[in-house]
């Protein structure tokens, strides 16, 4: 059975270990592979525009739902079989 003191060494070695594996690196920063001068920011996706309609379609659903039958089987009808 260990002891106290050694377990709470031990924990403190495994914090210590811990720490060392997070680093803040600027967007800014070249690649570590030196890759031509890009930098961390260059392999950064861009924003998706489709997201946007995603987050309006699903913010509309609730207010849709509640429509009466008749409105909900019109706005059907013009959009297609790609209803709610």
């Amino acid at each position: 059975m260990t002891s106290p003191r050694a377990t709470q060494r031990t924990d403190i070695l495994i914090g210590l270990q811990a720490l060392e594996s997070f680093t803040t690196l600027s967007l800014d920063a070249g690649l570590p592979s030196g890759d031509g001068g890009y930098s961390l920011s260059d392999t950064l996706g861009t924003p998706d525009p489709a997201l946007d309609t995603v987050v309006d379609r699903e913010a509309d659903k609730p207010g849709l739902h509640a429509l009466p039958e008749r409105d909900q089987v019109m706005r059907g009808a013009a959009r297609g079989p790609t209803s709610l």
